[in-house]
């Protein structure tokens, strides 16, 4: 499978982990995670496995001289995709307690015989976060009063009651660029994946705008399926690209021991 076609699995890939690091935020007395709790999904391209995703939060833990969330999110390709393009990156967030501000965000990403290790660390004091790629510093950036890394969005917006018809906007910023990626709650539906079933909520981000915070364009259609219940479970993921669907589909639901 060459040309066009290994463009958009590789493509596809990219955009499974950008229809994750979207969300919402409001602060909530109840916790709708566990310290601990690991859910695992299969990547899919049509009809092909493609590999595996793991969205993993615990905490509080000490980070610096703040109380934060640790969030981590990691994608893997398997052996059928590696072939194609190999992918092993790993995105780590440390984000303040009420989820409104990013304490510093790390990723390693390894696409096929290529390695970019990315540090964005936020200065509230100056209002600033500064992008790192290899060890080579970027010119700081001026932040808002609340911004969140695109990871760290996924579990504020767990945070936040969602019902059919409401609507969000979040500044989001992956260290070089600031976003806002409005996101609509569009319908509600029964759905079974491997991991979980049950009534869920429809979510479409407007990607529009996303350019500003992720990549240079945007153009592919996503939509996000969570559990409609306090938990807020992200269960389902599609995204469409010109030469195909890339689905990603809740297979696990964990918790550590102690939890």
């Amino acid at each position: 499978m060459k040309g066009p076609r290994r463009k958009a699995l590789s493509t596809g890939v990219l955009k499974i982990v950008g229809v994750f690091l979207l969300g919402s935020g409001s602060l909530c007395a109840v916790e709708p995670f566990a310290s601990g709790e690991t859910l695992t999904y299969a990547l899919r391209w049509g009809p092909f496995k493609v590999g595996t995703a793991r969205l993993e939060v615990s905490g509080p833990v000490r980070f610096e001289q703040n109380d934060a969330y640790r969030c981590v999110f990691s994608i893997r390709t398997n052996g059928f995709a590696d072939a194609l393009y190999r992918v092993r990156d790993v995105y780590i967030s440390y984000v303040d307690l009420e989820f409104k501000r990013t304490l510093r965000f790390e990723k390693s990403e390894q696409h096929r015989s290529r390695s970019r290790i990315v540090t964005v660390d936020f200065d509230w004091t100056g209002r600033t976060s500064r992008f790192t790629l290899n060890g080579k510093e970027h010119p700081p950036i001026a932040l808002p009063d609340s911004v969140l890394d695109p990871l760290a969005v996924i579990f504020a917006a767990r945070r936040k009651p969602l019902a059919v018809g409401g609507k969000w906007a979040f500044a989001v910023t992956n260290g070089k660029r600031l976003g806002e990626i409005p996101l609509r709650v569009v319908a509600a539906e029964d759905l079974a994946t491997p991991g979980l079933r049950g009534a869920s909520l429809c979510l479409e981000p407007e990607m529009k705008d996303a350019s500003k915070a992720f990549s240079e364009t945007s153009k592919s259609f996503l939509t996000v399926w969570v559990s409609a219940d306090e938990r807020r479970i992200p269960m389902k993921a599609v995204c469409r690209v010109k030469y195909g669907k890339f689905r990603a589909e809740l297979i696990e639901v964990a918790t550590s021991v102690e939890d």
